[in-house]
C-alpha cells in the first residue's frame, strides 16, 4: 500500500459514522464484540465523560469509547470507536509500545479491522456506514468533525439554539480561515445523511452561505480589501470559494 493510499484509509476510518436508534447502536457493539473475539481482536470500553471530554453533548453521560487491537500485531495498534446512544464514530489510533508505527501499517490494520470486525455485524444488524465523501468539496477531517459534533449537539433541531448555535459558529469561523470550499448541494445532501430533515439541511446550507458572506463583507469593511485584489465588488481572490455561491 503506498503512503498515499494508508493516507486516505486514515483519513477515512476518522469519517467512519453509523446511525440508528439506539437498541441497533446496542446490537451493533454487542456483535463487534463477538466478532472481534473470533477473530483475534481484543475489546476494551471505557464509559462517560473520557469519550467526550467537551462534555456538551446530550448523551455524554451514556456515552463510551471502545478499543479493538490485535494482540498478534508487533507493534500494536489500537484503534478507537466513539459511541453513544444513537450513533458511532470513528476515533483516533494509537501505536502501543512506544514504538514508531508506519501509516501503512496503521492502515493495514483499519482495513483489517473494517473486514473483520465491522462489516460482518453491520451486515447482521442491518445497518451501515454512512457515506463521508465530499468530492467536489475542500474540507478537512477536522472540520467534518466539527459539522457532526454539531448535529449531534443540536439534536436535529432547527433553528439551531445554545449551544448548538455557538458551535455552529465556530465551525463557520474555521471554514473561513481553514480554506474549505463546499458544493452547496453536496452540504445538503451530507446533513441529510447526518440525520437532518431535507427542508432544515437546504437552510443549514443556506444559513451557512449567508453568513459566510457576511464575515467576507466585515473583513472588507474593517480591514479593507487585501492588496492586488480589485475593487470590492468582486469577491478577493484569497477568499476560500466555500464564501462563494
Amino acid at each position: 500500500m503506498s503512503p498515499y493510499e494508508a493516507s486516505r484509509v486514515v483519513a477515512d476510518w476518522r469519517r467512519l459514522y453509523v446511525r440508528g436508534e439506539p437498541h441497533q447502536i446496542d446490537q451493533l457493539c454487542t456483535r463487534m464484540g463477538e466478532f472481534a473475539a473470533r477473530t483475534g481482536w481484543t475489546q476494551a470500553v471505557a464509559i462517560g465523560a473520557y469519550c467526550n471530554p467537551s462534555a456538551c453533548f446530550p448523551d455524554t453521560a451514556t456515552g463510551s469509547l471502545l478499543s479493538y487491537e490485535r494482540a498478534s500485531q508487533t507493534p500494536s495498534v489500537r484503534l478507537f470507536l466513539n459511541r453513544c446512544p444513537r450513533r458511532l464514530r470513528g476515533d483516533r489510533y494509537q501505536a502501543g509500545s512506544g514504538r514508531p508505527v508506519g501509516l501503512p501499517v496503521i492502515a493495514d490494520e483499519v482495513g483489517r479491522f473494517r473486514t473483520e470486525v465491522l462489516a460482518p455485524s453491520l451486515a447482521a444488524t442491518g445497518l451501515a456506514v454512512v457515506p463521508m465523501d465530499l468530492p467536489r468539496s475542500v474540507v478537512t477531517t477536522d472540520l467534518l468533525d466539527r459539522l457532526i459534533t454539531l448535529t449531534e449537539v443540536a439534536g436535529f433541531v432547527y433553528p439551531l439554539c445554545e449551544p448548538s448555535a455557538d458551535l455552529w459558529r465556530e465551525f463557520v469561523l474555521a471554514c473561513q480561515f481553514g480554506g474549505a470550499a463546499f458544493d452547496p448541494d453536496e452540504l445538503t445532501r451530507w446533513f441529510v445523511r447526518l440525520g437532518w430533515a431535507e427542508a432544515d439541511g437546504r437552510r443549514l446550507t443556506d444559513d451557512f452561505y449567508q453568513h459566510s458572506r457576511l464575515l467576507r463583507a466585515y473583513e472588507i469593511a474593517r480591514f479593507g480589501p487585501p492588496p492586488g485584489s480589485g475593487t470590492t465588488t468582486t469577491p478577493p481572490p484569497w477568499q476560500s470559494p466555500a464564501l462563494q455561491r
